[in-house]
């Protein structure tokens, strides 16, 4: 009686580890399946804000020898745009933006930010005036902390003059015939940190001249590395490509500048984009 009192413990025990290891084996398998779905679901997701924002691009312009672009993105979406379209009077309005952060947060924010700047630029509005509806749209509809640089301007090829409005981004760089190379840092403060009212406030920068190139780029061009010792090509890294290359076509300038950068594709920490413009 004892032998079988004994055996039964053992049995139920055994009975009761078994089921309690099966049902933590089932538990978990549930957990990697549900994990595995939501995974292929972001992927999807992804994919389809990738495909989204491979239409918010502009397509080559029809003289890229007198605006040209490119957008390389480091992952999946990009944080980064450009994007430039002709008015009636045949002035180019154009832009070149950065979105803080990363990931699918900053990719939904520059859909939203290139959206709307083709929704104003169409309305034949002041650069001023662009800038203080992106920064109103943006104020209202971004999470906190999450802000935009960028460089708004508009490009008069008759007169061979730009004017732009740099909010927050990169200094623009401006070579001109002799080879000298021009600044143009921030006159204002990024998109998206607190709302505008006053369009006076908001000043603009002119260049002026018979012959020259004009380059904007985020940061992900002077933040990129060159090598795999992770050196990065830096400001002065950009401004010697375009100082050796000045005779060359802006498509060869830009082009330079992204294999410079490829050497290092691995370590891509950040979208590169750049685009130019030929006075």
């Amino acid at each position: 009686l004892v032998l079988v009192d004994f055996t039964f413990g053992f049995l139920l025990a055994f009975i009761t580890l078994a089921t309690s290891y099966f049902i933590n084996f089932l538990h978990k398998n549930y957990l990697a399946k549900e994990e595995k779905m939501r995974r292929q679901k972001m992927l999807k997701e992804l994919e389809f804000a990738q495909e989204i924002q491979s239409f918010l691009i502009p397509h080559e312009h029809p003289h890229p020898n007198i605006i040209y672009g490119i957008n390389i993105p480091a992952k999946q979406v990009s944080g980064d745009y450009f994007d430039y379209l002709t008015r009636e009077d045949g002035c180019i309005i154009f832009t070149l933006a950065d979105v803080s952060g990363k990931g699918a947060a900053s990719g939904l924010m520059m859909s939203r930010a290139s959206s709307l700047f083709r929704i104003f630029a169409k309305q034949n509005m002041s650069l001023s005036n662009i800038i203080i509806k992106l920064n109103h749209e943006i104020c209202e509809s971004t999470s906190s902390g999450m802000f935009i640089t960028m460089v708004v301007g508009c490009f008069d090829p008759q007169k061979k003059q730009v004017r732009l409005i740099n909010a927050g981004h990169e200094p623009v760089v401006f070579i001109d015939s002799n080879k000298q190379l021009h600044s143009y840092p921030a006159n204002f403060r990024p998109i998206g940190i607190m709302p505008i009212d006053d369009e006076e406030s908001i000043e603009s920068t002119t260049i002026d001249a018979e012959e020259g190139k004009i380059f904007i780029y985020t940061d992900g061009v002077t933040e990129g590395y060159i090598n795999a010792n992770k050196e990065e090509l830096g400001t002065e890294g950009v401004e010697k490509i375009i100082k050796k290359n000045y005779q060359s076509s802006l498509r060869d300038i830009i082009d330079t500048i992204v294999q410079t950068l490829s050497q290092a594709d691995q370590d891509r920490r950040d979208d590169i984009t750049c685009l130019g413009i030929k006075l």
